[in-house]
């Protein structure tokens, strides 16, 4: 969901009207006060002897993008990187 599809949504469905700005630094500070609680999850994660993993692709207009998804039975990750032929995630 893009920062204006984000706005679109507060604004008709929850009646609050915030800038795509606004949506970007509540994103960052959410991303920041959670960092050490999935850094945490990241490590039990790595630890189970057993994890299930994904890479599923999809186009996007004329560029092709991929999901990586990893699930154990303690934690799920999910990475969405931003450009086609993005790099494989190692160890992130």
């Amino acid at each position: 969901m893009s920062h204006r599809d984000v706005v679109m949504f507060f604004a008709t469905v929850l009646g609050v009207t915030m800038s795509a700005g606004t949506v970007a630094r509540m994103l960052f500070r959410v991303s920041e006060a959670v960092a050490a609680s999935v850094e945490a999850a990241k490590i039990a994660a790595r630890q189970q002897a057993v994890a299930h993993a994904d890479e599923t692709s999809w186009r996007r207009g004329r560029r092709k993008g991929w999901l990586w998804v990893m699930a154990t039975a303690v934690a799920t990750f999910s990475r969405w990187p931003p450009i086609a032929g993005a790099s494989r995630p190692s160890g992130s």
